[in-house]
């Protein structure tokens, strides 16, 4: 469904806060139900997590359809690794060297009919730097997305297939689109990547609410040890679009010099053998000109650890963490800079109680190619910190992707 169109008459009810009340006014201009006002510039494709373009009209053809074809690269070169880093301890990579970060392809696409839109989406995913990690990882790769969805109402789609799991905002920023090719390490351990189910999608405009159901399994193989994955994310945005990005590059020239901000939140409830945990998350985002800035909190009750491990009881220990990333456009469209805070508390894994702060660079040629450097460094506290050597395991990552996309 067209961002533009869904954000219709429900936003005006949102926008009922008093002290919002004159920043809302041209908002609501912009985002009435038949509005053409784009609310992004710049989308993910579809192998880059993004969603089906929108169905539209062709000569001689009397139903509307859409059909994107797609792919997407990433090249990794690790200019100099710590003696300490090692994937297993949330580390991007296992030293110094090149590496294929992730090769997709997609294809997906949207059929308009009388009923309502019909969905479609397929990502194949043969090589990931992150999945390769994992014990339990298949030698063919995996399907980053299969799925086919229908939409009864414009703010309902109903779907069915392996998906990404809407959880918190580091999660859920497309891969094509991050200003940091490294994900918050809180993320990576807490929330959930693909899974198959079934997802309700409502989108009111200021509210979004995406709710879904799902075999709990990483393999994606239902049993009882595998359990059930049950998933809830709440996106408000109440003055304007934000996104799922920090960046600020695909915001459009009418809403740059408008002060923008979202509220989110993400609950997971988890039953596997036996056992029922849950996590949350929350988090806030604002966009202002060539500014970004996000921050999130997530809490974690005994889930799985979703990081390459190889050996964990279960349930795991709870842990916790946070972290807030900015990011500036220094020369639009063509140069980005963002930094990023973590903090990770895991008593359950060593090496994994710490603060850490990473430093980026982004050179853009257009929306195909993206070159990306950053520095990370970590503050490790906790037992394992005191009285023994210090543990060594900053980064300084160089990125070069790729990222092609067709639509008919």
């Amino acid at each position: 469904m067209e961002p533009a169109s869904r954000r219709d008459a429900q936003v005006a009810r949102a926008l009922a806060f008093l002290l919002l009340a004159a920043a809302s006014t041209p908002a609501r201009a912009q985002l009435a139900r038949d509005s053409v006002a784009p609310v992004h510039e710049i989308y993910a494709s579809c192998a880059g997590d993004g969603m089906p373009p929108p169905p539209r009209e062709h000569l001689h053809l009397k139903v509307p359809y859409s059909v994107q074809l797609s792919a997407l690269v990433q090249a990794w070169g690790a200019a100099w690794t710590g003696r300490d880093v090692r994937q297993t301890d949330l580390d991007a990579v296992d030293g110094d060297g090149l590496y294929l970060g992730v090769a997709r392809i997609g294809a997906c696409g949207m059929l308009g009919t009388k009923l309502g839109p019909l969905m479609w989406n397929v990502v194949y995913e043969p090589y990931s730097l992150d999945e390769a990690a994992h014990p339990d990882a298949y030698a063919w790769g995996r399907f980053a997305a299969a799925e086919i969805g229908f939409a009864p109402w414009r703010w309902l789609m109903i779907s069915l297939g392996i998906r990404k799991i809407a959880f918190g905002y580091g999660h859920d920023e497309p891969i094509e689109l991050r200003t940091l090719p490294v994900t918050p390490y809180v993320t990576q351990s807490v929330a959930p990547d693909r899974r198959a189910g079934i997802t309700l999608d409502d989108d009111f405009g200021a509210a979004h609410v995406v709710l879904g159901v799902y075999e709990g399994a990483r393999d994606l193989k239902v049993t009882a040890d595998g359990g059930m994955l049950i998933a809830a994310r709440l996106v408000a945005e109440p003055i304007g679009p934000v996104g799922n990005t920090v960046s600020t590059r695909g915001d459009p020239a009418e809403w740059r010099s408008r002060p923008r901000f979202a509220v989110n939140a993400s609950i997971l409830y988890q039953y596997a053998q036996g056992e029922s945990n849950f996590s949350l998350a929350a988090d806030g985002a604002l966009h202002w000109g060539p500014v970004g800035v996000v921050g999130e909190y997530v809490y974690a009750s005994g889930t799985s650890v979703e990081a390459p491990v190889r050996h964990l009881p279960f349930p795991s220990l709870t842990r916790q963490g946070l972290w807030g990333q900015v990011a500036v456009m220094l020369w639009r469209p063509w140069i980005e800079v963002s930094a990023r805070y973590d903090w990770l508390d895991n008593p359950g894994q060593a090496g994994q109680r710490f603060h850490a702060v990473t430093a980026g660079l982004d050179l853009y040629g257009g929306r195909i190619v993206k070159l990306q450097a950053l520095y990370t460094h970590k503050f490790h506290y906790g037992p394992e910190a005191i009285g023994a050597p210090p543990i060594d395991d900053d980064v300084l990552l160089f990125v070069g992707q790729l990222a092609l996309a067709r639509t008919f």
